[in-house]
């Protein structure tokens, strides 16, 4: 059979048994059971709005061009969180992925079904990509049917589940290696050079992991092979480098700006103790081996059981060195938590680079497929006789899960004996009958990871839309004047909160959940002591913070009553609507993210200030660095510290900056004389929660009444350990204005463990205290005096200044910027920690504001610069070839 029908051949048993393994292992843990292919964390408020919102930023580029008859790429948008630049957003969310332009033709509220959709298709595609890899070894179909099935469902795999942004390089990285083995035997480059600027284009980050990953298998290679001279490896060397640099660089082109990005960030820097071996993840692996573990860092454990007999058969011969030692150093490689830190350049331990090892025990099924029928049955007694051994162990150290994976491999173990032994009697004479215990390993992997496991927690299918967007639906916006303002949400509970949604509406809110967003806002909401996502780039805005709300030009508040304790709408907001458990709330006064200044205060004073004084700050003045004149040390405080007693109840003691937390929880409760017609505010100074029982704490902080919660707000912390920590431990809790009496403060802390806690201030502040600031705020900000509009890359304003003084914008800082007053350049400076600002001189003036992306121009011209350079390669190659056919 030629090589052409042998690979349709392998393609069409490959689809068919994708379909039947798919329809035995996702459809009935999943589909049957009413569940979505996301979860409702990364996955609801992540992924899902990332795939929407390219489809809504290629429509809003093909109306640039189409409709406005102007080239200009979408550079800037202000409905991703307070403004970000879309092309972070887009890099992130796949938009290097064909499939995800899909998104621009489906209405809304069949995003979730489509996204459901594509996610399948991509598995498949990742199988197809196994499969290619697999044909060009030389493999027969069986085996290579076999080996896609472990790798599309395994417990490593289904990641994607929880991530979906991982499956392309489950796509890529078999092509990839697949180029490798080419570029190695001389057989050509440009399968390499085309698989690494994909790999570029997902993500530089899983690009160095499979760098080093094609390292060590290069290494081993090497080492396994008779040539071994120093000119073999010279010239291997030479031309892996060459090809990888010119690779690197063409896929740089929208890359460079992300790395410029996150070099930028503050966690880059963080470093935690690193441990050389983990006995915990030796029993993970050991116990839960045929189930389903997560061993952190967005990474699962768990292969088909039917690996087992494959290994069996690979160490049953003598050949395949390579095979076995690529296999023995990747298992070990996990329980050493020092080689997963060398993936994240030894900031923290990760097991991320498991998908290489999907493949690899994929590809062992595959080499090992057609010799299933001649183990021997001694072999197949010792086989059956190991499996019954582990299941006593592996009940021991790992329960439920280990029970689970127990079961796996006996139930695999017991079919693969039985098929062979009616093979032997040649009952059945088929080597495709192998592929049963293969897919029931497969089924109780999925059985178990969707099923009985802790690890995937799934949305309920049909949910994405009420869940992310029907509030918006509801609520009474003005659309017409929400492009130059914004909005504001407040659920009872932070983490509750939909983000990222405000960018698929294209209305400007506050919601954003990036790992690579501005880290000037996470420093702002982390100076204010904003009660957000202890991770530092999830923002859901100012938890009633009226001032942080007014200077950030929040016009309406949307407040999700669903129970009464949730705290209240900011003060200087009235309600103008009520819609069932949604309330609608819009500023008493006038908002605009453009507006004067003329105090200066200096970072320095700033700093060296409390949460509560520097949103007191901002209301009055503009911060901006190196300033001359320091502080405001001649303003009135705009509040009162408030004189409290501690007592403590429940299973909790406080002694000192020690808090100790019993298993049953409890709570510091703050006494002081009864208050009235004031906003209440509770600071946490520099809470640490170091040694608590779990990878992150939650505590609640409510304002009482004779013993009665009134209003309550939550906060979920992360110990200094965690990788995700960002140095958040100062924190301002806005209770809010109340005109009835409030007489005690709780603050319950719900997590069990130690704590430490530098002190605790109860802050209040009159009416009249409030209008003061507020009053000193309208005074100087002239928005009568400005006009201003935002239109895509650009915002313009005319404003008319009575003095020299500084207009200030809150739109978040960037290099990208660029400003002009009446045509001439001027600086922009980063004002307030996180926005902007220009100095504006005396009288009228038209001011222009323009967003190129930074780096993106030399991003482009490597890229274009690579091209050509290889480009010439591919010409003269072609030329040689056919001079020498001549």
């Amino acid at each position: 059979m030629d090589k052409k029908r042998t690979f349709g051949l392998l393609m069409r048993r490959y689809t068919v048994w994708y379909l039947v393994f798919f329809c035995v292992c996702i459809v009935p843990f999943l589909c049957a059971r009413g569940y979505s292919f996301f979860g409702p964390g990364d996955g609801l408020n992540q992924r899902l709005n990332y795939y929407v919102y390219i489809g809504t930023w290629v429509k809003k580029f093909a109306s640039n061009i189409f409709i406005d008859h102007n080239m200009e790429i979408p550079m800037w948008d202000m409905s991703i969180g307070m403004g970000d630049d879309p092309l972070g957003v887009i890099v992130m969310g796949g938009g290097h992925d064909l499939l995800s332009l899909v998104s621009a033709f489906i209405p809304l509220r069949y995003a979730e079904i489509s996204f459901d959709i594509l996610l399948a298709i991509r598995l498949y595609l990742a199988g197809l990509s196994y499969s290619i890899f697999a044909y060009h070894k030389g493999r027969s179909i069986d085996s290579i049917a076999a080996g896609a099935m472990v790798y599309c469902f395994s417990a490593v795999i289904y990641i994607v589940f929880i991530q979906s942004g991982f499956l392309p390089f489950f796509c890529c990285f078999p092509l990839l290696l697949l180029g490798v083995d080419r570029l190695w035997q001389g057989k050509g480059h440009l399968l390499y050079v085309i698989m690494l600027v994909y790999a570029m284009t997902i993500a530089t980050y899983f690009t160095f992991i499979a760098a080093i990953l094609i390292v060590v298998y290069c290494v081993i290679r090497f080492f396994s092979e008779e040539e071994r001279s120093i000119k073999r490896f010279v010239t291997l060397f030479i031309r892996f480098m060459v090809f990888s640099v010119i690779a690197v660089c063409i896929g740089l082109v929208f890359e460079l700006p992300s790395i410029m990005t996150t070099a930028g960030l503050d966690r880059i820097d963080r470093s935690f103790t690193i441990p050389v071996f983990s006995v915990y993840n030796m029993i993970l692996m050991i116990s839960h081996a045929f189930s389903c573990a997560y061993m952190g860092g967005d990474a699962t454990f768990g292969i088909s059981a039917v690996a087992v007999i494959g290994l069996l058969c690979l160490f049953d011969r003598k050949d395949n060195r390579r095979l076995k030692w690529l296999f023995v150093i990747y298992t070990v490689s996990f329980v050493f938590p020092v080689v997963g830190a060398v993936f994240h350049l030894m900031k923290y331990p990760t097991a991320r680079y498991v998908f290489g090892y999907d493949l690899l025990i994929a590809y062992i099924v595959t080499c090992t497929y057609d010799d299933l029928p001649t183990l021997s049955r001694k072999k197949r007694f010792g086989l059956l006789l190991g499996a019954l051994i582990y299941v006593p162990i592996a009940l021991v150290l790992g329960r439920r899960a280990g029970m689970f994976s127990a079961v796996s491999l006996i139930v695999t173990v017991i079919s693969y004996v039985i098929i062979v032994s009616l093979s032997e009697r040649k009952t059945l004479n088929s080597n495709r009958w192998y592929m049963v215990p293969v897919m029931i390993s497969c089924i109780l992997v999925s059985a178990f990871s969707f099923y009985d496991s802790s690890v995937f927690t799934m949305l309920e299918a049909g949910s994405a839309y009420n869940e992310n967007y029907e509030l918006l639906e509801r609520a009474d916006l003005d659309k017409d004047e929400m492009n130059n303002v914004r909005y504001s949400v407040l659920y009872r509970v932070v983490s509750d909160t939909p983000t990222n949604v405000s960018m698929v509406y294209g209305t400007n809110g506050y919601d954003y959940y990036n790992s690579n967003c501005n880290p000037y806002v996470s420093d702002y909401y982390s100076e204010m002591g904003v009660n957000s996502s202890a991770t530092g780039f999830m923002f859901t805005g100012f938890r009633g913070r009226s001032f942080l709300d007014i200077t950030g030009a929040t016009r309406y508040v949307l407040r999700k009553n669903d129970k009464d304790t949730c705290i209240g709408a900011p003060y200087g907001y009235e309600l103008i609507s009520s819609n069932d458990d949604l309330e609608t709330y819009q500023s008493v006064n006038d908002v605009s993210m453009v507006y004067f200044c003329d105090d200066v205060v200096s970072s320095e004073y700033y700093l060296e200030s409390q949460p509560i004084d520097r949103e007191e700050i901002v209301m009055r003045s503009i911060v901006l660095d190196g300033a001359a004149g320091g502080g405001t040390e001649d303003m009135t405080p705009g509040h009162s510290v408030c004189d409290h007693s501690v007592i403590t109840s429940g299973d909790i003691s406080y002694t000192g900056n020690d808090i100790t937390v019993g298993p049953e929880g409890g709570y510091l409760e703050l006494s002081f004389d009864e208050i009235t017609d004031s906003e209440l505010s509770i600071f946490l100074d520099d809470l640490i929660g170091d040694q608590v029982n779990s990878d992150y704490y939650i505590i609640a902080v409510a304002k009482c009444y004779q013993d009665t919660v009134v209003r309550s707000d939550y906060y979920t912390g992360l110990p200094t350990q965690n990788t995700y920590y960002c140095g958040k431990d100062d924190l301002l809790f806005n209770l809010g204005y109340t005109e009835e009496p409030i007489d005690t403060v709780r603050i319950y802390f719900i997590t069990p463990g130690r704590y430490t806690i530098n002190d605790i201030k109860v802050y209040t502040r009159s009416e009249a205290q409030l209008d003061s600031v507020i009053s000193s705020f309208y005074e100087h900000a002239g928005m009568d005096s400005v006009e201003y509009a935002y239109d895509g890359n650009h915002i313009s304003a005319q404003v008319v200044s009575d003095k020299d003084q500084y207009l200030y914008f809150a739109v978040p800082y960037s290099k990208g910027w660029h400003a002009t007053v009446d045509g001439e350049a001027v600086d922009i400076l980063r004002a307030n920690t996180a926005f902007m600002a220009i100095p504006v001189p005396q009288g009228a003036h038209t001011v222009e504001l323009s967003y190129t992306t930074p780096y993106l121009m030399h991003g482009a011209c490597m890229s274009a610069a690579s091209i050509i350079v290889y480009a010439g390669i591919l010409a003269v190659e072609h030329r040689k070839k056919r001079a020498g056919k001549i």
